[in-house]
Parts: C-alpha cells; structure tokens; sequence
C-alpha cells in the first residue's frame, strides 16, 4: 500500500508546486517525499505540511537524509522550494537547518536508525529521527523525475 502511495504520489508531482522541479532541487525533494507516510511523535498539525515544516524530530530525519544522499547546493535549493510550500500551504516557515547543527554532524547521522521502505507501519509514531536507506531513498528519487510515456520531454 505505501509503494502504491509513493508511486501515486508522482502521478501528481506537478500540483505541489505550481513550477517545475529545477535539477538542483530533485534530490531535496525526494528525501522529504520519502517521509511523506511516516509519522513522528510531537505535536502534529492536521495538515501533512504542518509535519513537512513545523515537527523536529521530521525536519531533522529530512535534513539528515538530505545530508547523507544530496550535495550542499541541492539542500540549499530544496530547503528553498520546501520553505516556499511552507509559508504558501500553512503561512509558517520550515524549522531552519541551523537549528538542528548540532544534531547533524557525520557522527550523529552515523548513529541514526536507517529505514526501508514499509518498515515502519502507518499506525506507529516514530519519537527519533530517522534515516531513509539509500535504496528507499532511490525509490522515491525515481517517483520524483518519472515521466508519463506520453509526455514530451
């Protein structure tokens, strides 16, 4: 059912954003996308964007994936686009990578816990962050810049 999810999620990839996705900004999109079903402890907001932007324990597991599979200037304009959908779906900004330094040395990230795809089940609440193996994190790089065969590139 998550891969189902996943995949239908790239079906829609062109309503998240009224813009296409720039090169740079694919890997970054991918690493919060693959979170997009896991579901973390602290205060939650109805809204998916509102754990996208707003819920520490998310924002770090994506900043820390970001750092593991995309390079600075790809964080840096994916934090861009992640920051834009923030402030436009739920008027609050994205917690800024700043505030989670310390928490994001090679060390640290080191020690994470790393998922695969469905391990963790929808029901379950997540109380650390966590990061997408890099086969997970493929998957959801290859729903992000899949294309309908009838489209023209």
């Amino acid at each position: 059912m998550f891969l189902f999810k996943l995949l239908l999620g790239a079906l829609f990839i062109r309503i998240v954003s009224s813009r296409e996705l720039a090169n740079n900004e694919i890997c970054f999109s991918a690493v919060y996308r693959a979170y997009k079903p896991i579901k973390f402890a602290g205060p939650a907001g109805k809204k998916q964007w509102v754990m996208y932007c707003r819920n520490r324990l998310k924002v770090a597991s994506i900043y820390a994936s970001a750092k593991v599979y995309c390079q600075p200037e790809e964080i840096l304009s994916g934090v861009g686009v992640l920051e834009e959908n923030c402030q436009r779906r739920i008027s609050q900004p994205l917690l800024p990578m700043s505030d989670f330094a310390a928490n994001l040395t090679d060390e640290t990230i080191a020690k994470m816990k790393v998922i695969e795809n469905g391990e963790i089940s929808p029901e379950k609440k997540v109380n650390t962050p966590v990061l997408i193996s890099k086969k997970f994190f493929d998957l959801s790089l290859k729903t992000v810049v899949w294309k309908p065969l009838t489209q023209k590139v």
